[in-house]
């Protein structure tokens, strides 16, 4: 049975149940008591499922409106076989699911106008005119397939949403917290607390891009095509928006990262005979954070140079402080894989920070980011002489900003000689 069929046959149960007690003049017995909560709680349990499952169903039938799955002209008649009943499960499925028709039929016309849109930020359909964009334009929120394996800097970072038509974000640096929460008894008046001074600042959406070409004999390969979307194009892309969420200077057109936001904490190694190892360097950072603000470290930012250095240490036995390659000290435990983070904090290995600086913060509370365009393809053969030279060009890009509620919740560390 369906959910509707099975929601159906408890409310006939729940209404034989008081049919007979109405009939027969009496009470609930605590059996039909217990029998009639269960009911209950059934029916409420299929009534939340079937809203669910509604509300999953208008927003497949809101992208269908918007993705141009059944346009005037008959063109996209139906979607992609292999993602019939289920979302896509990468952004190649996303891209040939939504647009392969049009794609298939015209990516050869000359200045062709094919303009199909999917998801423009995590909440926000968004229609493109076909009048004016000689492109076709598939836009996902993150369907990045396995291949990005790697945890990164946006994953450790708070997220939060805008309004359609918003260009920039107006958000508050919070002062030194004052006052406090406290029990009270009833009727006497609760205390009051506030961030001192706030300082009221605006961030605007920054556009991360790049593009690729493609020839003809590429795009009369399908397979390789879901290779180049689901790999190389928005893998390097967001290996550049890691760039510019850490280390982003604010000029131009670059986002300013966290390690330039004014107000962060900084600490260093002195580089005297009283300089602590590095790995120790990194706890007093997060205790200095800790101490500075109330919510707690929950992710480190490290070069890979740097983490190899603390990875391989040993003991005074020649033993790997973090565990062996196949095993944990001793051979006891899981060895590597039960020892990739640091102090036990999510911990993300990336060039993209500069060989012996670390960071260390309450990211996931203190920061935001927020994401106006997910990451989203674009394909066009109108591009210079693209056409005659048979000649694409694919795009990818993704626009978003970055907010910092306090910036003493973040430390930038820099290594020194006490490793």
């Amino acid at each position: 049975m369906n959910l509707k069929e099975k929601r159906a046959a408890a409310i006939r149960k729940a209404q034989e149940l008081m049919e007979k007690v109405r009939a027969e003049k009496r009470d609930f017995t605590e059996e039909e008591t217990e029998m009639a909560k269960s009911l209950a709680a059934e029916i409420a349990e299929y009534d939340a499922a079937l809203v669910k499952a509604s509300q999953a169903e208008a927003a497949r039938t809101a992208l269908d409106a918007v993705a141009g799955e059944e346009p005037a002209d008959g063109t996209g008649e139906a979607e992609d076989e292999t993602v019939k009943g289920r979302e896509p499960a990468s952004l190649s499925e996303f891209f040939f699911a939504k647009g392969g028709k049009e794609y298939g039929a015209k990516k050869r016309v000359p200045g062709s106008t094919v303009s199909v849109a999917g998801f423009k930020a995590n909440t926000d359909a968004q229609k493109l005119t076909t009048s004016t964009e000689n492109i076709l334009r598939l836009a996902s929120p993150r369907l990045i397939p396995e291949f990005q394996m790697r945890l990164t800097v946006a994953d450790l970072l708070g997220v939060g949403q805008v309004s359609p038509g918003q260009t920039s974000i107006p958000y508050l640096v919070e002062g030194a917290f004052e006052g406090d929460f406290a029990a009270i008894a009833e009727g006497t008046e609760a205390p009051q607390v506030h961030f001192a001074e706030p300082t009221a600042e605006y961030e605007r959406f920054h556009r991360i891009a790049g593009f690729i070409g493609v020839t003809d004999e590429m795009l009369n390969d399908d397979v390789y095509m879901k290779n180049q979307i689901d790999t190389r194009l928005p893998y390097k892309l967001l290996l550049q928006e890691e760039k510019q969420l850490l280390a982003g200077d604010g000029s131009g057109e670059n986002l300013r990262g966290l390690l330039n936001r004014s107000g962060i904490q900084t600490l260093a190694n002195s580089g005297s005979g009283t300089a602590l190892p590095n790995e120790e360097l990194i706890l007093k950072a997060k205790t200095l954070i800790e101490t500075a603000q109330e919510f707690p470290v929950d992710a480190i930012v490290i070069n890979p140079l740097d983490y190899f250095d603390l990875r391989v240490k040993k003991d005074q036995n020649g033993q790997y402080l973090g565990g062996g390659f196949f095993q944990g000290q001793y051979g006891n435990g899981g060895g590597l894989a039960d020892a990739q983070n640091l102090w036990g904090l999510p911990t993300v290995q990336t060039p993209a920070i500069p060989q012996g600086t670390v960071l260390i913060g309450a990211l996931k509370a203190q920061t935001e980011r927020i994401v106006k365009d997910g990451v989203t393809i674009e394909y066009t053969n109108s591009h210079d002489r693209d056409f005659i030279k048979f000649q694409g060009v694919m795009r990818a890009y993704v626009r978003e900003s970055l907010g910092v509620f306090n910036p003493k919740a973040i430390c930038k560390i820099t290594l020194g000689a006490g490793a």
